[in-house]
């Protein structure tokens, strides 16, 4: 009797199937794969010069059934790395065990659609403190967040335009134990401990968040070269010094006429925030990404109001009933993960001046139509309670 093949030929051709469709040789010499990253090798064992030496096998990806280390093409932007992102799908070029070439292949369009959002390029101090709330209640902390890969400058996602795919899911795959930073464990952190920013894509830091805010205000087009994330504590000199957008002053202020208006930009030791009004009893409401507390504890957080109350940390501030009360109402899912918090006026307001040798201090706006932002809303002359009134009638 003769033995039939066909099932060792389908069994075989199971096998070979996901190599097959996962790989394709080119005339070239190269291959080109379908591939899921998955992260750097032992990446808690490592120090930035091993992950930027040139031919170090420890990028790891799953193409078909095989997990597999490669080295990855090295150039002075680091191209490669800053479009490498956990879990998501890659056709990569492959020349021996070097990736000289990747293009995502997830869709990026996200069905999130924000509660409150500005228009891109319309320079108004309106518009740019609705493009502030865009990513609130969406967007995790994470320490380097809107960075490059190598912690340089602005990454993909901060001169995009609207919120990223990347912040959506990182949000939606975390719960309220989420913690940025694990002292214990840090490699175990969503920051850039070992001096790589392996999580650029996930989440925003406070500096990222400012310099996203800029660019979806400031610019119509997403992929410019240069975007406006720098460090928090020289972001508010930069704008009026280097990029002539207004003024900026480290002297101390006087709680009065003139005191902290809507749209300010603070850069404090270690920390930037922008200013979305004073109340009546001065209290003063800001939007920021921050690593709050969680309800369980952890400190994760991220876009998202909070208050200042002058007279100490007490949350019987108009400022804290605003942050809570909009936050309940217009982003509850947020809201059972992390309640309105207060920060310290001392901390905020009050910090050293001679921080980072004098750079730290307040950045307003020139709204007299000399420079590139206006205020035809007159939104500089209204209270925290009368913005957030204005912004989010009819929502």
């Amino acid at each position: 009797r003769r033995k039939s093949i066909i099932f060792p030929v389908l069994l075989a051709m199971a096998v070979l199937l996901p190599l097959l469709t996962s790989c394709k040789t080119q005339e070239s010499g190269t291959t080109k794969c379908k591939a899921v990253y998955l992260g750097i090798e032992n990446h808690k064992e490592l120090k930035t010069a091993d992950v930027r030496k040139d031919g170090a096998k420890i990028y790891k990806f799953q193409i078909g059934d095989e997990t597999r280390l490669l080295a990855v093409q090295n150039d002075p932007e680091y191209t490669i790395q800053n479009k490498l992102m956990e879990q998501y799908n890659y056709r990569i070029t492959v020349k021996g065990d070097t990736v000289v070439d990747v293009r995502l292949l997830d869709d990026m369009h996200t069905s999130y659609k924000p509660v409150l959002t500005g228009k891109p390029g319309l320079k108004t101090l309106k518009n740019f403190l609705a493009t502030a709330f865009t990513p609130v209640g969406t967007a995790l902390y994470v320490w380097g967040g809107n960075w490059t890969w190598q912690d340089e400058g602005t990454s993909i996602q901060g001169r995009s335009l609207g919120v990223s795919k990347t912040w959506v899911d990182f949000y939606n795959s975390k719960d309220d134990d989420y913690f940025y930073q694990d002292y214990a464990t840090p490699w175990k952190s969503y920051n850039h401990y070992s001096g790589w920013n392996q999580y650029y894509y996930a989440g925003i830091d406070c500096s990222g968040f400012v310099g996203w805010t800029l660019y979806n205000t400031l610019e119509s087009k997403s992929g410019k070269k240069e975007g406006y994330v720098h460090h928090s504590h020289e972001l508010a000199k930069k704008l009026a010094d280097e990029y002539g957008y207004g003024t900026w002053t480290n002297a101390k202020l006087e709680q009065g006429e003139g005191y902290l208006q809507p749209g300010d930009i603070v850069s404090q030791p270690g920390h930037v925030w922008i200013c979305l009004g004073r109340c009546s009893d001065n209290s003063i409401l800001l939007i920021h990404s921050s690593p709050t507390k969680s309800v369980t504890g952890k400190y994760g957080g991220g876009v998202q109001m909070s208050a200042l109350n002058p007279n100490g940390d007490s949350t019987d501030c108009e400022a804290y009933r605003l942050a809570s009360y909009y936050v309940q109402k217009y982003y509850p899912r947020w809201a059972k993960r992390y309640p309105a918090a207060m920060k310290s006026f001392e901390d905020y307001v009050c910090f050293d001046r001679k921080a980072y040798n004098g750079s730290v201090g307040f950045f307003r706006w020139n709204l007299d139509g000399t420079s590139i932002m206006t205020d035809p809303d007159g939104y500089a002359n209204l209270s925290a309670e009368q913005i957030l009134e204005d912004l989010f009638k009819g929502k």
